[in-house]
């Protein structure tokens, strides 16, 4: 029996030390170190390790995006076999991160091209074939040194060797604040769509700047366009393509104070080949709290801008201060709700302080004031021909975790004198972090107010 053990064991050891170019069942290193990769970038790791032997060679991470890790496989030439791509430091020379493109040629990982990059980290990883051509180029964001906003993207092609190893060709090195990939310019194509606040002169200017890749492989900047003279950064860029229209929007959430952001909203004009506008004075237009994103709030696959609009009976927005730091209730109008049909414009209230989202169907003859003992909103009804708050409806109240554990003396207190339950209500949502409640009034339910149209109504803000 020993003996058939130590054969077997003997077989195993054998099997693991191929390093041909197939995925591996398991390693004795993967066994015993957590960090090393497993399956085929388990190999790749090995392969790499042991070209870099004579490095001091620190493996670097994207931090944002979709591929998250050191190693990375994807078919860049487009021959269906995989390419790996890595980033790694040398400590020993400086901090610069490089990137390295590992192929499998002849059944051996080997490095084919090893380039130093723009930054101190990566920030994200990404893949796209810009011009079709069945390849596809690899775009990384890299992270400045000791610059938090501002990035490098660069755009690498890889080019096929008379020796079959691949090499990498610099297509593109841009500064930006914000990118994305879409046909923008509806030529079937992807194109790269970047945000990049320029200060290099005497006042700082944001631009959208869409790039485009020929067939033979070089990247053109096709178009630029000055943005609002409000931006000061940008939060996020997304886009849409209403149906049957051909046209790619960009919505762009720009930051225009600390508190403060707006939306621009820019669309492919095909008759002068050129961005356009949406939405006029946007920084004016769609100004609101910078909690309040472009979302999708209606299901509907098409993003809408909101819009801060006043509660009924006052002229200034509803807020509260909670250790110094000022929290600020708004009603949002979302623009281009439904796909832009015609139908009753969605409203919400927002709730800086507890972070949700609340659909708010009920026009003027709703209003909101806030209960600072109960940390509740409470919904209330708004007489427009006395200018007078009427009867409660309904509350939505949030305990953090440590208030549902230990009762707070200055909310026992005030739920003593208070005509409504100590008991904040039912169940609305729960985290790990707290719990939000909701208690209907007997003036809600003859209003009809329902359980559900509270549950349904609610969207808790990530």
């Amino acid at each position: 029996m020993k003996r058939k053990a130590a054969l077997l064991l003997a077989v195993v050891l054998l099997l693991l030390s191929f390093s041909g170019c197939t995925i591996n069942l398991f390693s004795v290193e993967s066994l015993m170190m957590p960090p090393e990769q497993i399956g085929k970038n388990g190999e790749v790791q090995k392969a790499f390790n042991r070209l870099m032997s004579e490095k001091t060679v620190l493996l670097k991470t994207p931090s944002k995006g979709e591929y998250r890790t050191a190693f990375t496989l994807r078919d860049v030439d487009g021959d269906g076999s995989e390419e790996a791509v890595v980033f790694y430091a040398d400590n020993a020379v400086d901090a610069t991160v490089h990137m390295v493109l590992m192929q499998c040629l002849n059944d051996t990982w080997v490095i084919a091209s090893d380039v130093a990059g723009s930054g101190s980290s990566v920030y994200d990883l990404d893949f796209s074939d810009m011009n079709s051509d069945g390849r596809l180029e690899i775009v990384v964001g890299w992270a400045l040194f000791d610059n938090k906003t501002t990035r490098t993207v660069t755009v690498y092609a890889a080019d096929v060797q008379a020796d079959n190893v691949l090499a990498l060709r610099q297509e593109l090195n841009e500064y930006y604040n914000a990118r994305t990939f879409v046909d923008f310019n509806g030529d079937g194509d992807n194109d790269l769509v970047l945000v990049y606040l320029d200060d290099t002169g005497d006042t700082q200017k944001a631009y959208l700047r869409n790039f485009t890749m020929t067939e033979t492989g070089t990247i053109n900047k096709y178009n630029e366009f000055l943005l609002d003279s409000s931006v000061t950064s940008v939060v996020k860029m997304q886009y849409d393509s209403p149906p049957d229209s051909g046209i790619t929007r960009l919505f762009i959430d720009c930051v225009k104070t600390d508190n403060t952001i707006f939306t621009e909203v820019i669309c492919w004009n095909p008759g002068t080949m050129a961005p356009v506008r949406a939405i006029s004075n946007p920084s004016t237009a769609t100004l609101r709290s910078q909690r309040a994103g472009t979302r999708d709030i209606d299901g509907d696959g098409l993003f809408e801008v909101p819009t801060a609009i006043k509660f009924s009976g006052t002229d200034e927005s509803l807020s509260v201060t909670v250790d110094d730091v000022v929290y600020t209730f708004t009603l949002l109008n979302w623009l281009n709700v439904r796909g832009d049909a015609e139908g009753q414009p969605m409203v919400t209230l927002l709730n800086t302080l507890d972070s949700y989202l609340f659909v708010f169907p009920y026009g003027s003859s709703v209003t909101v004031r806030y209960d600072r003992y109960r940390r509740a909103l409470l919904f209330c009804e708004w007489d427009s021909a006395e200018s007078a708050i009427r009867d409660e409806l309904f509350s939505i109240a949030y305990r953090s975790a440590a208030e549902e554990a230990t009762t707070n003396e200055a909310t026992t207190a005030a739920a003593a004198a208070d005509p409504q339950p100590a008991e904040p209500g039912k169940i609305l949502y729960k985290n790990d972090t707290g719990v939000y409640y909701f208690a209907i009034t007997e003036y809600g339910r003859a209003a009809d107010i329902t359980d559900s149209d509270i549950m349904s109504a609610f969207i808790r803000l990530d």
